[in-house]
């Protein structure tokens, strides 16, 4: 099945553009994964599903407005914050890795995608020191653990957006253990009600809110 037809029938409408620029990401991405392990090698044959379209999952719980800033933490092989910036071009994105050959990787990969509103930075998010109105990321580490390296990169205005305060969406799988370990308000959001696939069925993306009491 394409990816055209993924998104359909996810109800993840984009515009013809876009949908090139995805179908290109990939191009790029299996290119590069040959040379530098962006995202492992077995996985590779199902980038679009596992990847991409996992990535844009996020869209059916919220949309960012224009000019929110949101960092991508561990972003790997540009995990979920290239689909991410393809799909909102008027949003901020900075993608943070501790991996100095990624990013170099990425930054090749951005600037022949023509993205205007990605940064890159080599970087660990214990060192970063700017403010973002939301932390995007995918399985970096255990949840509580990840709490305590990113949390200060939380804007501390007390601001709603789609009813969403400022805080993490976090991709994981449902049934890991360390979600019984988190002391932190949280919210669920089942992949598998967006998508009907076996891969998504124990797919969950957490939702942690912040406000500046919280820290």
């Amino acid at each position: 099945m394409s990816l055209s037809k993924k998104l359909q029938d996810a109800k993840l409408l984009l515009h013809q553009e876009q949908l090139q620029q995805l179908l290109r990401f990939a191009q790029y991405l299996r290119n590069w994964n040959q040379k530098v392990n962006l995202v492992s090698r077995k996985d590779v044959a199902f980038l679009e599903e596992h990847h991409i379209l996992h990535s844009l999952l996020l869209l059916r719980i919220i949309r960012f407005p224009a000019g929110i800033r949101v960092i991508d933490v561990g972003t790997g092989g540009g995990f979920p914050g290239i689909p991410l910036a393809i799909a909102m071009p008027d949003v901020h994105f900075t993608l943070l890795d501790s991996k100095r050959k990624k990013i170099q990787v990425l930054h090749a990969i951005v600037q022949r995608l023509q993205l205007r509103n990605v940064r890159l930075i080599w970087q660990r998010s214990e060192e970063h020191r700017e403010k973002y109105h939301f932390i995007v990321a995918r399985a970096v580490a255990p949840l509580q653990k990840f709490l305590k390296q990113t949390r200060h990169l939380i804007l501390s205005e007390k601001i709603a957006i789609q009813n969403f305060k400022p805080g993490i969406f976090y991709y994981k799988g449902e049934k890991d253990e360390d979600l019984k370990k988190l002391h932190h308000p949280y919210h669920l959001f089942y992949l598998r009600e967006f998508y009907s696939h076996p891969y998504f069925s124990e797919k969950v993306i957490v939702y942690l809110p912040f406000y500046s009491q919280d820290k």
